[in-house]
């Protein structure tokens, strides 16, 4: 009589009813984890590709700035190559003339030093004579001419310098 007074069969159907609530969502709840994780790994992998692509693309684009960087650099050393060739043909040239003009210089000297017998051979010697304008001694002669040579070569080497930095 008592079984007849509790409802056991609706409490064991209520029970029933909240198992199977329960599992409905611990399940759907292990399907969302499981999506989620998905979409995670999905977003990982999107990311993870994304960015090994632009490391490769910049790796490549640097490579190509290094080639182009090499290149620049080995015309302006071929160009620089030859303008110091060209300077110091320039300067060889300059002491050959210097030299010359030297060794006329003292032929004039000595040739107004062996006609100088006469007392109008001072007043007629003009810029001609050994102490002239017109004489170069051979020693400050290719003295001179180093040096300026050593100063164009400096003030191109500046330049390229210049050009190289500011990429011209």
């Amino acid at each position: 009589m008592l079984a007849k007074l509790i409802p056991f069969r609706d409490y064991a159907y209520a029970a029933l009813a909240v198992a199977a609530i329960i599992f409905y969502n611990v399940h759907v709840h292990g399907l969302e984890v499981s999506y989620s994780a998905k979409r995670v790994d999905a977003v990982n992998a999107a990311y993870k590709k994304g960015s090994d692509e632009a490391v490769a693309a910049a790796k490549k684009q640097i490579a190509d700035k290094d080639k182009e960087h090499a290149n620049d650099l080995a015309q302006v050393e071929e160009n620089y190559e030859k303008l110091i060739q060209a300077n110091d043909a320039a300067h060889n040239a300059d002491a050959a003339r210097l030299r010359q003009r030297a060794a006329d210089s003292e032929q004039r000297a000595n040739t107004l030093l062996a006609s100088a017998g006469s007392a109008n051979s001072t007043a007629s010697g003009g810029d001609q004579g050994s102490g002239g304008l017109g004489t170069v001694p051979a020693g400050l002669g290719l003295e001179l001419a180093d040096a300026l040579r050593q100063d164009d070569a400096a003030l191109t080497k500046c330049y390229a310098d210049r050009d190289s930095l500011t990429g011209k």
